[in-house]
């Protein structure tokens, strides 16, 4: 059976040095008995340089999110242990990602939660700036393979 994709599109003019977008944090019956949502959308950064999603330690604490464990984080800020917890995910496409193996840290101010390579992966992500205007878009699941060098080759032999 094909799944047809469910994708999303943040445009901006010029250029951003971070892509973020809402999204919405919510539990499935198994885990955080406790939980409290406080608003609807939070902000993710959506990074590439982790390995796995994290959640800002304040925000799990207010969400009285339950630890599952815990994990060494290797981090640009260094080593330290992180709790581990189980929540589920609405990207803005719509898109839930249920009962996703999480991390807790230190978040920079504004940011929720940072989306690493274990969400990222499960579809097709691109990042352009075509006439001065960044456009980040993802797709679910993945459809085809994205490859510049080719494209560019079949537009130069036609």
């Amino acid at each position: 059976m094909k799944l047809n994709p469910i994708s999303f599109t943040l445009s901006v003019d010029g250029k951003i040095g971070a892509l973020k977008t809402p999204i919405g944090i919510y539990t499935t019956n198994g885990y955080n008995k406790s939980f409290k949502p406080i608003k609807k959308h939070y902000m993710a950064l959506w990074d590439t340089g982790s390995t796995m999603t994290v959640i800002s330690d304040e925000l799990a604490d207010k969400l009285n999110l339950e630890p599952v464990g815990e994990m060494v984080a290797d981090t640009a800020g260094g080593r330290y242990i992180a709790k581990k917890y189980v929540i589920s995910l609405s990207l803005p496409n719509r898109l839930n990602i249920e009962n996703v193996i999480i991390s807790s840290g230190r978040l920079g101010k504004g940011i929720d939660i940072l989306i690493g390579m274990d969400i990222i992966t499960l579809g097709d992500f691109a990042i352009t700036n075509y006439k001065n205007k960044t456009v980040f878009s993802f797709r679910f699941p993945s459809s085809e393979i994205i490859d510049f060098v080719e494209t560019d080759k079949k537009s130069n032999n036609k």
